[in-house]
């Protein structure tokens, strides 16, 4: 319009996906508000848009993960990925791996500054939402240090408003990644601190991978929740097994912790079913626990709470009860070609090898413990025993090392004590 004076501009939307967001960025919309707005939220947007800190907003790349194209991008690198939720930690190692990236693991800021102390990395990936000490917290601590001044420390944060990524900034961060993950904007960002491959580039368009295999849905966007585990079949049904087992009775926890006034761990049950819904792809969910968990940080009156979380509560039951059938219907489909358990005298490896690698891989909090675990998942079973190898790929699943550690004593005392 050759307007003398450009307004600015902010978007307000009761959706908070990473997609709307990077769109409005594209269109020069500097701010986006996810409803509903609080007085002091709202305040502080105008005075933003008002004052005279105009920052460029870089335009993203619409590009989908290429698996081949990405693999030298993290070559070498030793990552530490600091996040309590175990969902969210499986498809951030996922990614990291694809690129070729070493991952070392910590559930809390606590553990994290513990092993930065104890060992040099590449790069911190850092959750900002924990219990025991939070991410920012936990970058303090670092930053106090004068030898860790330059390690780069990247936020994943499910919140894109401006305040949230300044105070990233300004506890010491370097820069952050929203959530849901998406592949292609977590290398891109990790490809400004560390790359093996000078030349790296981000790939073409392609489409997007056809879920294949992958049961059809009603609600559940399969292709986009695949497309963030890079394309890992597997990994992605494994993920719709345990949102179905852990989330089903969320609203429930929800409402019991706003019925003891623990309006913290309220608020960080919604934040989780937004993030573990958006990483699988249930978007109304994820749409209804993020405006559920701003309901909650506002400390809206008791009948909207209540109003919010009913209809939480049957959009999570509709979800569950239609992942659930198509998990079943898929699991009948394929038990005819189930792969058989190798006996024990077939097996190439020793129980004791394979407790050693184990071991060192737990010892470390090495990510790799997972990937090697399937790699032996028909061969171990037949050496220590169904049960012991439940317990054990449980711990693993969970990237619960010192568990892991626990079975596998107990594993090695059967052995020597067979009696």
């Amino acid at each position: 319009m050759r307007l003398a004076s450009s307004p600015r501009l902010a978007i307000v939307t009761a959706y908070g996906r990473e997609d709307l967001i990077r769109e409005a960025e594209a269109l020069g919309i500097e701010q986006v508000l996810i409803k509903p707005v609080s007085a002091s939220i709202l305040f502080d947007t105008a005075m933003y848009l008002l004052g005279s800190n105009r920052q460029e907003v870089p335009a993203h790349e619409d590009t989908a993960p290429q698996t081949e194209k990405h693999q030298a991008l993290l070559g070498g690198a030793d990552i530490l990925l600091v996040e309590d939720n175990e969902m969210n930690r499986e498809v951030a190692v996922e990614i990291l791996q694809t690129a070729g990236g070493k991952v070392y693991l910590a559930v809390d800021g606590s553990e994290a500054v513990r092993m930065v102390n104890e060992k040099d990395y590449d790069i911190v990936l850092m959750d900002m939402q924990m219990p025991v000490m939070d991410g920012l917290a936990a970058t303090r601590a670092i930053r106090l240090v004068p030898r860790f001044a330059n390690l780069p420390i990247i936020a994943m944060t499910a919140s894109a408003m401006k305040e949230d990524r300044d105070r990233c900034l300004a506890a010491g961060m370097n820069d952050y990644i929203t959530k849901p993950i998406d592949p292609d904007l977590m290398f891109q960002t990790l490809r400004k601190y560390f790359s093996s491959d000078p030349e790296w580039k981000p790939p073409a368009a392609a489409p997007t991978p056809a879920p294949g295999a992958l049961p059809t849905i009603a609600g559940v966007d399969t292709a986009g929740g695949l497309r963030r585990v890079v394309g890992n079949k597997n990994l992605y049904l494994d993920l719709l097994r345990r949102y179905s087992e852990g989330q089903r009775d969320a609203t429930s926890r929800i409402r019991a912790a706003l019925d003891g006034d623990d309006y913290s761990l309220a608020e960080r049950l919604a934040h989780t079913l937004k993030g573990v819904s958006g990483n699988i792809g249930v978007s109304d969910a994820q749409a209804v626990a993020s405006e559920l968990e701003a309901a909650i940080n506002q400390r809206l009156p008791g009948e909207t709470l209540d109003e919010i979380l009913a209809r939480t509560s049957a959009i999570m039951a509709s979800a569950v009860a239609r992942i659930d059938s198509a998990l079943l219907e898929s699991a009948n489909a394929n038990n005819a070609g189930k792969s058989e358990r190798i006996k024990p005298e077939e097996s190439g490896l020793s129980l004791q090898e394979i407790c050693s690698a184990l071991e060192r891989f737990a010892e470390e909090n090495d990510s790799e413990a997972l990937e090697y675990l399937d790699s032996v998942r028909y061969e171990l079973p037949g050496l220590c025993g169904n049960e012991y190898f439940d317990r054990l790929e449980t711990a693993i699943r969970a990237y619960d090392f010192s568990s892991a550690l626990n079975v596998l004593k107990l594993i090695r005392s059967t052995q020597d004590n067979p009696g």
